[in-house]
């Protein structure tokens, strides 16, 4: 869980935007599509919602101007960036400021301006996507898709120095797609979040391993999946 979903999970950004006139429509899977004031689907509702927000508080947002350098004068408390036109409305110059935010994502541009920065940069790895399946205990027809309204995942990875494994868990809807040529895909929005959790212990084993899926996790009180992860473990 990052620091911006522990203080603001899900349920809360939904009701941040749907408060400011974003409808979600539910997808087979469980993902959710934002929909625009028509009522037809927008990947820019986000983005016109966060426009339309900022600008009701006087934020100014520059549009094709490039963020070529970011400095800090000698006492440590103020920024200057570095700013250069790509587009008919950017802007060449250098702006002064008390504080940054760095919402680069996997840009490398934003790393190197982090490291001149004094920060370290953690290798970014490949993450939410879904997982093939190897098991010979499935008999399934090909071309079929199965959806399972909530399963849990669990993911064991062997720790250094530890005598039981670590587990990551995910919960939520999950597709299971069986190919034509037999191969199954585990997709949906446990295993992406899964995947998102385990980034960096499944890049290290090469994407391989075993994954525990509890279809009913809750039923008994959790006590079916607490017995069998401990046969598992």
């Amino acid at each position: 869980t990052s620091l911006f979903t522990k203080h603001f999970p899900p349920t809360e950004q939904q009701r941040w935007f749907e408060h400011r006139g974003v409808t979600f429509v539910t997808q087979a899977d469980g993902s959710m599509i934002p929909n625009d004031d028509s009522g037809n689907a927008s990947k820019n509702a986000f983005a016109d919602a966060l426009a339309k927000e900022m600008k009701s508080h006087g934020i100014t947002i520059l549009t094709n101007s490039k963020v070529t350098s970011i400095s800090r004068n000698e006492e440590g408390d103020k920024f200057y960036l570095s700013t250069k036109c790509t587009g008919s409305n950017g802007v060449d110059g250098v702006d002064e400021c008390d504080v940054v935010i760095l919402a680069t994502g996997n840009s490398r541009i934003g790393h190197n301006i982090a490291k001149t920065l004094g920060h370290a940069i953690i290798e970014p790895v490949r993450s939410c996507f879904g997982l093939k399946l190897k098991t010979d205990q499935l008999d399934l027809p090909g071309g079929q898709t199965y959806h399972f309204p909530q399963v849990r995942l669990s993911y064991k990875v062997k720790v250094e120095g530890q005598k039981r494994p670590r587990v990551l868990k995910s919960e939520g809807p999950v597709e299971l797609t069986v190919r034509e040529d037999d191969s199954i895909i585990l997709s949906g929005l446990a295993t992406l979040s899964l995947t998102s959790i385990a980034a960096y212990e499944l890049k290290g084993r090469g994407c391989e391993g075993q994954i525990l899926m509890h279809c009913c996790p809750d039923l008994f009180g959790g006590k079916v999946e607490k017995l069998y992860e401990c046969l598992w473990q």
